[in-house]
């Protein structure tokens, strides 16, 4: 499994959208086997979803992400789990175990009521239901 996350310094970058950095995880039994952290030019949304899709990419863990361009990267299959702060190491670590839904790795503000949300289609799916855009 590849996991990448949007970074500033060794934090989750607050935006996607506007990102320069991005980490690279790679994932093998549930252990991270490779990290590497390469910088993309912040260009068109469509530049963007290719590159991700070029790094093979399975999930991406991120801050706040505009819903085109959320919208781009799902339908291109992979998974985006939004809404998401806190130190990256930490972030991987949370993921991995299942717990990133507690209070400290979500984003003030971002209305998930506790939940960090899965964006699917026209929705954005959070576990315990669907809530509308």
């Amino acid at each position: 499994m590849r996991i990448v996350l949007p970074v500033s310094g060794t934090y989750v970058a607050t935006v996607f959208d506007f990102a320069d950095k991005l980490m690279v995880v790679d994932i093998t039994k549930m252990t991270i086997s490779e990290k590497r952290v390469l910088s993309i030019s912040r260009s068109l949304p469509s530049i963007t979803v290719a590159r991700l899709r070029e790094l093979k990419t399975n999930t991406l863990i991120c801050g706040a992400i505009s819903n085109p361009l959320a919208a781009m990267v799902w339908h291109s299959g992979i998974e985006v789990v939004h809404g998401i702060t806190g130190e990256v190491d930490a972030v991987v670590s949370a993921f991995l175990r299942g717990q990133l839904a507690q209070p400290r790795y979500l984003l003030p503000g971002t209305g998930h009521g506790g939940e960090c949300g899965w964006w699917q289609g026209n929705s954005r799916r959070f576990r315990g239901g669907h809530s509308r855009m």
